[in-house]
């Protein structure tokens, strides 16, 4: 898997620690006309079955912003990114 590299093109809210309606807190959030982007991180230190933990964190995370952007009638894009500093096992 090749790193990814995000551009933010227009001014953009960002948060660290931003939480959900469903108590749920993202690591960090970015918020820009139209669309909104879910990271979760995980450092070199976390162990392997932390990291899968993550995966489904991300999906927790898109299900809820996606049922709060219908709630707010906002229509925004959501993404979600598992962002890790340790490189993909090859066990995966």
């Amino acid at each position: 898997m090749q790193n990814q590299k995000y551009r933010i093109r227009y001014q953009a809210s960002i948060e660290n620690g931003f939480q959900l309606e469903s108590l749920d807190e993202i690591d960090v959030w970015f918020m820009y006309p139209g669309q909104e982007m879910a990271v979760e991180v995980k450092s070199t230190r976390s162990m392997e079955p932390v990291h899968r933990r993550g995966i489904f964190q991300c999906v927790k995370y898109r299900a809820v912003l996606e049922a709060q952007s219908r709630v707010l009638k906002s229509n925004s894009k959501i993404r979600t990114r598992l962002v890790s500093e340790k490189a993909k096992s090859s066990k995966s």
